[in-house]
């Protein structure tokens, strides 16, 4: 299969909102891109919990993504980062971004970043037991290092 760089990438962070932590706009700094709205528009929290907000932003090059993921991944308040890939021709199908456990664990989820196979080895088997149908799994592709959330579905 021949890599095709897509017209930009997507990534996506939840952001928790501190008193003490960065703001919006010190991470902002830290991603090779264009913000998104509604950036930062929306939060929430659950009980007296801190509130959390996802960021988004624009990435025009691969390698771009690769430093806004490292640089997003190490900073204080920052979480599950993810990335996709759009084309201005097409959208993500469901079966892009669903799995059945079964197929995970037989090494069949394919990276829509790059469209490799995400091999059945000890990290993907360890990040999806447990998470029930219906739940998103997090799996990084080995080939481009890029993370991906899955839904997992049922595997009657």
């Amino acid at each position: 299969m021949e890599f095709r760089e897509p017209d930009h990438w997507i990534v996506r962070a939840k952001y928790v909102l501190t008193d003490g932590g960065p703001g919006i706009a010190a991470v902002d700094a830290l991603v090779k891109g264009d913000p998104l709205p509604p950036h930062g528009g929306i939060s929430h929290n659950i009980g007296n919990q801190p509130f959390h907000t996802t960021l988004e932003w624009r990435v025009d090059s691969l390698d771009a993504v690769h430093h806004s993921v490292d640089q997003l991944e190490r900073a204080p308040f920052v979480t599950e980062v993810v990335v996709a890939k759009l084309r201005r021709d097409r959208t993500l199908e469901p079966e892009e971004y669903s799995i059945r456990r079964a197929d995970a664990l037989a090494g069949r989820a394919i990276c829509v970043a790059c469209g490799a196979r995400i091999p059945a080895d000890h990290d993907l088997r360890f990040a999806i037991e447990g998470v029930r149908a219906g739940s998103e799994v997090r799996l990084r592709c080995n080939a481009c290092k890029l993370p991906m959330d899955w839904i997992v579905l049922a595997d009657d």
